[in-house]
């Protein structure tokens, strides 16, 4: 396959499962949370949906080229959760 075909397929892959995984989390949000609290939560939502599709397209991306390896999902694992962590906004609290 030529390189604009992986392209358009990894890219397309990715905004597949971005809009897939916006919708799942949520979904979940609203189950756990319930409706006006989740939508309060939508960007959250979409960042969180975002960091799981870079995981998951990134595996697949590194399984293509056939470099993906348990320590390799790993450390890309380790990078969204920094990625997340980072991003987080602290609770303040009433005092």
């Amino acid at each position: 396959m030529g390189t604009s075909a992986i392209a358009l397929f990894f890219g397309t892959l990715f905004v597949t499962l971005l809009g897939l995984m916006t919708l799942f989390v949520t979904w979940s949000y609203c189950r756990g949370l319930g409706e006006v609290s989740a939508a309060h939560h939508l960007g959250s939502a979409f960042r969180q949906a975002f960091l799981l599709t870079l995981f998951l397209v990134g595996n697949a991306t590194l399984q293509y080229f056939q470099v993906l390896t348990w320590w390799g999902s790993l450390f890309l694992l380790v990078f969204v959760l920094l990625v997340e962590l980072s991003l987080r906004r602290p609770v303040q609290s009433e005092v």
